[in-house]
């Protein structure tokens, strides 16, 4: 069951988790696209289901989800804008 009341800085985590969530979304889909080796397509795959549930998960509110997104996968989306 999701929850209806959020706080203020529950509310600004999630916007910022929304972002990074589309981020990494859009990192893993370009790299699945350019990609040519069906193993590694299937990796891609599997990667982009989970960020997916865990998508849906972060607009539920669930506040261990958009903790793990600010952290890892901010550090993850920040890695590849380095490149």
């Amino acid at each position: 069951m999701s929850r209806t009341s959020f706080t203020g800085d529950e509310l600004v985590k999630r916007d910022v988790a929304i972002e990074i969530m589309a981020g990494m979304i859009g990192i893993k889909i370009n790299a699945k696209i350019v990609e040519t080796d069906p193993e590694i397509i299937a990796k891609y795959e599997m990667e982009l289901r989970q960020l997916f549930d865990e998508r849906d998960k972060m607009y539920g509110g669930n506040q261990e989800v958009i903790e793990k997104i600010l952290t890892i996968y901010a550090d993850e989306a920040r890695d590849y804008c380095k490149k």
